[in-house]
């Protein structure tokens, strides 16, 4: 059975769609997902292609599989975020297993490492979780305060 057989499975059940929804959702029955699943049936590239795009999955990762191909992904993503923010983004190969990212604005231009970039996307990530977390709290009712707990609503304040 090729890779991109069992990545779809493993993709489709990751969504949590059945057979029948995730071959809706590209034009296939129910049949069609189930022989593709079994390695019954090959995928074309049509299909191919368009499940990459549907679910925003790289290509390499859905036919090839490796690990590295999740981190290509999620590399490609982020710069395309960054693109988003008018940023334009160029690798610049210094071996071959490392290289610099030059990003530039419309003012300024600002080269990262390797691991400076890795940095990059990890602190975008963290702030992005960061402001979901405070916007969850914000979004709870609020304890009531020490003043009314007493339940009169009523501050008690002691003159001594």
């Amino acid at each position: 059975m090729k890779v991109v057989n069992v990545k779809i499975k493993e993709l489709r059940e990751s969504l949590n769609l059945s057979q029948e929804e995730f071959g809706k959702s590209i034009g296939l029955s129910k049949s069609g997902i189930s022989n593709i699943e079994s390695g019954n049936r090959g995928v074309r590239e049509s299909y191919i292609e368009l499940i990459c795009t549907k679910y925003n999955v790289s290509k390499v990762w859905l036919t090839d599989g490796s690990e590295l191909a999740k981190e290509v992904h999620h590399l490609e993503s982020f710069i395309e975020y960054l693109k988003s923010l008018n940023y334009s983004v160029q690798p610049i190969p210094c071996s071959e297993t490392s290289c610099v990212y030059e990003v530039q604005s419309k003012d300024y231009t600002a080269e990262f490492t390797q691991e400076e970039f890795e940095s990059l996307q990890n602190r975008n990530k963290d702030a992005i979780e960061g402001m979901i977390l405070l916007q969850c709290q914000k979004n709870k009712k609020e304890p009531p305060s020490a003043a009314t707990e007493n339940g009169s609503g009523v501050e008690n304040h002691d003159n001594k």
